[in-house]
């Protein structure tokens, strides 16, 4: 069964013979990461070194708007030799936690392939993300 999202979101699609391919490798991918083994991780409160926070500042991804000291919550989310920093409010971190399982299960199933372990910084603000000026993600 089609869930809305599903629906509201393919329904506007052309359906062709890419499109029905495509939507069939798409729902098997989705497939293979809810029927994953659950992933086995902890997080606890850090204080994240100045030199990333000074890094994050000066990144293409991250808003020149953003302040930081309205972010005081830092989290580390550790799991299979791999790594997520957070910095964000308690607030923002909690709405967040619940999706994190889920998360972790699709960083693991696009790094399957590889030996690589990942290190993820990211910034959980109220700020719109952008591509560019025009394109809100």
């Amino acid at each position: 069964m089609w869930s809305q999202f599903t629906n509201n979101t393919f329904g506007k699609i052309k359906i062709d013979n890419f499109n029905k391919l495509f939507i069939k490798k798409i729902k098997f991918i989705r497939s293979e990461i809810i029927n994953m083994e659950k992933i086995n991780y902890t997080y606890s409160v850090i204080q994240i070194p100045c030199d990333i926070i000074d890094e994050l500042k000066s990144s293409f991804w991250v808003s020149k708007k953003l302040v930081y000291d309205y972010l005081p919550y830092e989290v580390n989310i550790k799991w299979n030799n791999n790594n997520i920093y957070i910095k964000t409010t308690e607030e923002k971190f909690n709405n967040f936690l619940p999706r994190l399982p889920i998360f972790l299960k699709i960083l693991t199933y696009i790094n399957k392939n590889n030996n690589d372990h990942i290190n993820i910084y990211m910034v959980l603000s109220n700020l719109k993300k952008k591509i560019n000026p025009l394109e809100i993600i």
